[in-house]
């Protein structure tokens, strides 16, 4: 087993983490924010008006997309069957409430953030 560090340890890393590469994820959001061809407002802009518009046509992969991003990925619930089956201290619920309301809390903050 490794013994910890000490002082004028040589395993130190003395210059901290090497940089990231420049990967196709830092390049795309790079591009997001480059002016559109042709158009006025940023690529990004562009990309999530039509987004939208094809959310607002009906296409049902565009609604989850949105969805996804302003709400989160609802979790899968329980039945009621399975609940009532289930024999459930008081305290259990209580600390299921409060993980759940915590969860919603920050992704509010999150969505807050965002904008």
């Amino acid at each position: 087993m490794p013994t910890p560090f000490v002082k004028n340890d040589p395993r130190i890393n003395r210059n901290g983490r090497p940089k990231k590469a420049y990967c196709l994820s830092q390049g795309l959001r790079d591009f997001m924010f480059e002016k559109a061809p042709g158009k006025k407002k940023e690529v990004r802009d562009v990309f999530i008006a039509k987004v939208y518009e094809l959310a607002m046509d009906g296409d049902i992969a565009a609604m989850r997309l949105i969805l996804s991003y302003t709400e989160g990925i609802p979790r899968p619930m329980k039945s009621w069957e399975e609940i009532e089956r289930e024999e459930t201290s008081d305290e259990e619920v209580r600390a299921h409430l409060d993980r759940v309301l915590g969860d919603m809390k920050l992704q509010d903050e999150k969505r807050k953030n965002s904008f």
